[in-house]
């Protein structure tokens, strides 16, 4: 059980050009929540050196970080899984989203775009 829950979690996770979303761990080998981690790491080391925790990051030092987490994750797409989604897919897309508990409701944030790559 947990002792505490914040009051705010996050997500990545990658869809193709039309926002479809679509399974990381199928499509990379690895999971989203892995994947979070990679791009989190790589927004302390945007952030940190300025004295910001990452929740106070700037779209574009989340975009940073999602162009640096593009580079290590695209290269592992596994084209004969993308095949097997049905549609064409000409492109991948990874999304952060916040979600906050605000007044008792879950809030969601708008998705920032943070890696693209076109197929």
């Amino acid at each position: 059980m947990y002792s505490h829950l914040d009051k705010e979690a996050d997500v990545l996770y990658v869809t193709d050009q039309t926002d479809r979303v679509l399974p990381m761990e199928k499509l990379f080998g690895t999971s989203s929540s892995t994947q979070k981690k990679v791009f989190i790491t790589e927004l302390k080391e945007i952030c940190n050196p300025k004295g910001r925790d990452t929740r106070d990051a700037l779209p574009d030092e989340r975009s940073a970080a999602g162009a640096k987490l593009g580079e290590k994750l695209f290269p592992k797409l596994k084209p004969h899984n993308l095949a097997q989604m049905g549609g064409e897919v000409k492109g991948l897309r990874i999304y952060y989203k916040v979600f906050t508990v605000e007044s008792g409701a879950i809030a969601t944030g708008a998705p920032q775009l943070v890696a693209e790559k076109a197929l």
